[in-house]
């Protein structure tokens, strides 16, 4: 109960994008979407100070997954045609 009235006091509708913003913080080791964080907010602070702001990061991950994907998608429909 009181984590309920946490969340809909404080993040509202934010709270969805919570997992999100934890999977970048581990898997960039960065902290921040579009300004760099000096502290983490879901890792252990022990681990330092973060990289930077993960907008790179995510650019970077989203022009190698998404690439392949469109490309195999265009064959496909090509093949289709």
């Amino acid at each position: 109960m009181p984590d309920d009235i946490f969340e809909d006091t404080y993040l509202g509708d934010y709270s969805d994008y919570l997992p999100f913003l934890k999977w970048m913080e581990k898997k960039f080791d960065c902290s921040g979407l579009c300004t760099a964080a000096n502290l983490y907010l879901f890792s252990d602070i022990n681990r330092g100070v973060p990289d930077g702001s993960c907008r790179q990061e995510i650019y970077d991950w989203i022009q190698d997954n998404f690439l392949t994907y469109g490309i195999i998608a265009l064959a496909f429909g090509l093949f289709q045609v």
